[in-house]
């Protein structure tokens, strides 16, 4: 139909009235935050938004039994499973709950997701799925007394992660099975480029998953590099070989330089070894390291733990 004989106008204004499509959101999750806990986070997110949840741990009421409400939503660490971690600390339950409907765009990436005990036969599993098909990648899931992940009727998409020590399984499955690639599973588990080999994490039981110089996981990640970022979760970059290493960090050459140290630093080095974030090989002023971990030397790439 024409007004006022014009076709022009008709365009114009069904273009000027039809609805635009609204800027997805970012939401920050972390103690100076608006949102203290991920579950805050994920219930203030819309279809479409990111939720990045700052480096610490997570523990308590709003990290547990975490649910995405069926939302299409990505939810991921500011830097990484070394530094991001959700521990149920012995809390009788699971980690997340992903069970109304969720789909691959409904993606947790980046936690280590550990601590979750049974009780009365319900509980301690990492990341339970139930008729949804989310998508897991750079997760490591270990030390909880159920299973890594549990799926029943899901088609999860696990990708790039590690499920090692679980007490009952590391993936579990009722009905559809999930799709499981280029990920370290202890037991085996079939698809591209999965491995079944102790991924020689330099200290597991301090939460330390940073690979050692002989790991099976070094240039074992998936060939297909699109979206990859330049970087790791460190800082180095994301392919130092052939191929990028499975997991959230990248194995770098040894031979890294001596660094010297004020006393003060010396000694603020020496609390951190504890936590397994540096070697202290020499307790005067100063230290030296052989592999990469958290603050740049050079443009290669960075300190390290010694194997």
């Amino acid at each position: 139909m024409l007004i006022h004989g014009n076709p022009f106008f008709i365009v114009l204004s069904a273009f000027v009235s039809s609805p635009q499509p609204a800027h997805a959101a970012t939401i920050y999750v972390g103690p100076s935050e608006a949102y203290k806990t991920i579950q805050a986070g994920i219930d203030a997110a819309v279809n479409g938004d990111r939720v990045i949840v700052r480096d610490g741990t997570y523990s308590g009421g709003g990290n547990r039994a975490i649910t995405f409400n069926g939302k299409a939503i990505t939810v991921k660490s500011q830097n990484g499973r070394q530094k991001c971690i959700v521990d149920g600390a012995g809390w009788a339950g699971n980690g997340f709950e992903l069970k109304n409907g969720e789909t691959s765009k409904s993606v947790i990436s980046g936690f280590t997701i550990k601590n979750f005990s049974v009780l009365v036969g319900k509980g301690g599993i990492g990341i339970y799925c139930f008729s949804s098909s989310p998508t897991i990648t750079n997760c490591t899931i270990s030390g909880n007394s159920d299973d890594g992940i549990y799926c029943n009727h899901s088609y999860t998409t696990i990708t790039n992660s590690i499920l090692w020590g679980n007490a009952s399984g590391e993936i579990t499955v009722e009905g559809t099975n999930p799709r499981v690639t280029y990920s370290c599973v202890k037991g085996g588990y079939a698809g591209e480029g999965n491995i079944n080999t102790d991924p020689l994490f330099f200290n597991a039981a301090s939460g330390v998953f940073h690979i050692k110089p002989n790991s099976p996981c070094i240039d074992a990640g998936s060939p297909d590099i699109s979206g990859l970022p330049e970087t790791d979760k460190d800082g180095n970059p994301r392919i130092v070989r052939d191929l990028v290493d499975m997991g959230a960090y990248e194995y770098c050459p040894s031979g890294l330089p001596t660094i010297a140290f004020g006393v003060i630093d010396g000694q603020a080095a020496e609390k951190r070894l504890n936590q397994g974030k540096l070697a202290v090989l020499q307790a005067s002023s100063s230290a030296q390291f052989k592999r990469g971990l958290s603050r740049e030397i050079g443009s290669q790439c960075r300190w390290s733990v010694r194997a």
